[in-house]
């Protein structure tokens, strides 16, 4: 599991893509991450460095989210989760990470190919009614 600043994001995946490659497995499907606190939230001084080879599997229900398509690279993510976090609150929806919910993201583009103002990635955020 990596926690640290959106800005390592790239280096961290392509680390994970060049690991699955070298020892035989085949990535299939969309990559997805998740968090276990808003990152818009959580300041990047508190997400301290672990290394790539933690990374694992999870399976969760993830239940009613509101999502968007964010386009460009993974640093500018957190300007779009102000737009997620704007719909919550002007839908009357509450948020539910860390009240049994995960935000997560589907990335969509290979970032070892695709230039970074034009990496798709959606952004989902777990929610419920209020």
């Amino acid at each position: 599991m990596y926690k640290g600043p959106y800005s390592q994001m790239e280096p961290v995946y392509n680390a994970m893509i060049q690991w699955i490659n070298e020892n035989g497995y085949t990535a299939t499907g969309v990559a997805y991450e998740f968090y276990y606190n808003s990152p818009a939230e959580v300041p990047e001084s508190k997400k301290p460095e672990l290394p790539v080879e933690k990374a694992g599997f999870e399976a969760f229900n993830e239940g009613l989210c509101v999502q968007i398509m964010h386009i460009g690279p993974y640093a500018t993510q957190p300007e779009r989760m102000e737009k997620i976090d704007s719909f919550i609150k002007a839908n009357g929806l509450r948020d539910r990470v860390g009240n049994g919910g995960k935000h997560h993201e589907i990335y969509l583009s290979d970032p070892r190919k695709a230039k970074p103002e034009n990496m798709k990635t959606v952004l989902r955020h777990p929610v419920e009614r209020a």
